[in-house]
């Protein structure tokens, strides 16, 4: 799967794309396949610091997505 990750916080000149495996879901989870996502004012005052929430690197900036239940 491919997915957009932040290497860094501070810049969206940090968002790279990234190659990983289908993680299998545990008891209590399920996959979704993403068919659309947005970038949004949450997910910028996360990557800028300026949010209420303490994001760590590796970070996924996704809080607006709309997909299928897979498993």
């Amino acid at each position: 799967m491919q997915s957009f990750r932040l290497k860094q916080l501070g810049s969206l000149d940090y968002l790279q794309t990234v190659k990983e495996q289908i993680p299998d879901p545990a008891a209590n989870e399920v996959l979704v396949k993403i068919r659309a996502c947005s970038l949004n004012y949450r997910d910028l005052s996360m990557l800028y610091g300026t949010g209420t929430l303490t994001p760590k690197n590796g970070l996924i900036p996704l809080s607006d997505g709309a997909g299928e239940v897979e498993w």
